[in-house]
């Protein structure tokens, strides 16, 4: 079955072979390839998450240049660590909404009252735009990392503790990472005693 492909050289068609397969035939192939697990609970979790978000958390147990996995890759651990980021995507989600909230209503709250109540139609009261050439190129092509999340949780914490004092996202956090002490921190960018940095401490 034809399909279209979009790459930076343009739209072309490409010819796709693969033939959708049922949750069994996938659980057979993860553990063909060497996937530790019990066969109802493997084809339970993809009928819940899917073959392909599931295979995004099996990548790192693979073996170099191959689709098996390394001995004693069990699916217990591999669900932990699924269920370790969701969580912390969700509590990243919540700081990430209150910082928003807030920014957005102190700009609201200083620009009124510098520019009055409809001071956003007054095209003086912006700065001259410049030419983006004069700007970073913050989103262009980089190597993709993925062991940046600790200093995203640093700073996400370093905002709520100026804008509310009293929040536990801290204490969650920390919470999380100790129900799951086999997810390595370093994986995430941060030290083994990263709750002492003086950033992180109360």
């Amino acid at each position: 079955m034809p399909r279209l492909h979009c790459s930076g050289k343009g739209v072309r068609l490409m010819e796709y072979t693969k033939e959708a397969l049922s949750f069994e035939v996938q659980a057979d192939r993860l553990l063909k390839r060497g996937l530790v697990a019990d066969r109802d609970e493997l084809i339970q979790r993809l009928s819940s998450v899917s073959y392909y978000r599931l295979s995004g958390y099996l990548y790192p147990y693979r073996k170099e240049g191959s689709d098996e996995f390394r001995e004693g890759t069990r699916l217990g651990e591999v669900w932990n660590r699924y269920c370790f980021d969701r969580r912390l995507r969700v509590l990243m989600l919540d700081a990430i909404e209150r910082i928003e909230v807030s920014i957005r209503t102190k700009t609201v709250y200083h620009f009124s009252h510098a520019h009055g109540a409809f001071g956003y139609c007054d095209v003086s009261a912006f700065p001259k735009m410049k030419n983006r050439k004069t700007f970073p190129n913050w989103h262009g092509a980089h190597k993709l990392r993925n062991d940046r999340s600790g200093i995203l949780i640093m700073m996400c914490w370093d905002f709520l503790r100026k804008i509310s004092p009293t929040s536990r996202w801290r204490e969650r956090v920390e919470a999380l990472f100790r129900e799951y002490p086999e997810v390595p921190s370093i994986n995430l960018g941060l030290t083994e005693d990263w709750m002492n940095h003086p950033i992180w401490k109360p």
